[in-house]
């Protein structure tokens, strides 16, 4: 359930209510960028969920890599993931940068479900397709325009396009960087939503409502594997704890191969690395 309450025009507070949420989707806009809004909508939503904790240093970056689009065709939803009380979160202020709308919002959830948080930030999207993007990744400039064209031409049975993500993982040894493809890039229809704790997917949604998917060249930039191994084995096992509780706990046949096929590569990169650490 949803609801939208606007005081005075200022603020604008959406809570959404799952049995896993709390209070949760809380938007702050000014007047201007609230009338700005109303004027036309975006093509295409960029919705990205933060973590201030562990995401704040490729946040700089991230927002650096904002897209130039003076015609209002792209906006962009940044969402801070927290688990607390909301009264004590800060948000900045909402901008345009490249004339691009930045909106911030806030998400509390209760457990750690990557898709909850998704579901609520794609909430506030207005645009006719969304591109989900981490903090750590970015589209590479010239590409932007190649997107737009892109959905802009796609029929109504094509609810999504698999975009490639280049990863370069340092401490696996890989020379080249790692290729995965996903549907990343998706029209803006209620019923398309994330589903799995960790490796989050729109694939399954896609299939229930009997959308197509299209491939492309689009292609994205991922960083965040360019960490310690340390930190790399911490966040692997982390995705592992997440994967054994998504496979516990669904009911759905596919979301468990799903499961098995991500805990099954999880857990060979944990072995690469601890075998490399060992000697």
């Amino acid at each position: 359930m949803s609801r939208c309450i606007i005081c005075e025009n200022k603020f604008i507070i959406f809570i959404y209510r799952t049995k896993k949420l709390k209070d949760v989707l809380i938007e702050i806009s000014d007047d201007i960028t609230a009338e700005n809004a109303m004027e036309s909508k975006p093509l295409l939503s960029i919705v990205t969920i933060y973590d201030d904790a562990n995401e704040r240093k490729w946040l700089r970056k991230y927002l650096s890599n904002i897209p130039h689009c003076e015609g209002g065709e792209v906006e962009v939803i940044l969402c801070k993931t927290f688990k607390g009380k909301q009264d004590n979160i800060t948000l900045p202020a909402n901008t345009l940068q490249n004339g691009v709308k930045i909106t911030y919002s806030a998400v509390c959830y209760e457990d750690w479900n990557f898709s909850d948080a998704r579901n609520a930030a794609k909430m506030l999207a207005t645009g006719e397709w969304i591109l989900s993007l981490d903090t750590d990744e970015y589209v590479i400039q010239n590409q932007i325009g190649r997107i737009l064209e892109t959905i802009q031409s796609k029929p109504k049975k094509t609810g999504a396009i698999e975009v490639s993500i280049l990863s370069h993982i340092p401490c696996t040894e890989k020379k080249e960087p790692e290729v995965t493809r996903a549907a990343r890039l998706f029209r803006n229809d209620p019923a398309i939503n994330w589903q799995c704790r960790i490796h989050e997917t729109v694939q399954f949604s896609l299939e229930e409502e009997g959308y197509l998917t299209d491939h492309s060249t689009i292609t994205l930039i991922h960083e965040g594997y360019e960490i310690s191994e340390s930190g790399m084995i911490k966040k692997l096992e982390r995705n592992l704890d997440l994967i054994m509780l998504e496979y516990a706990t669904t009911k759905k046949q596919q979301i468990k191969n799903y499961c098995s096929f991500y805990n099954l590569i999880t857990c060979r990169d944990l072995y690469k690395i601890k075998e490399k650490q060992h000697g």
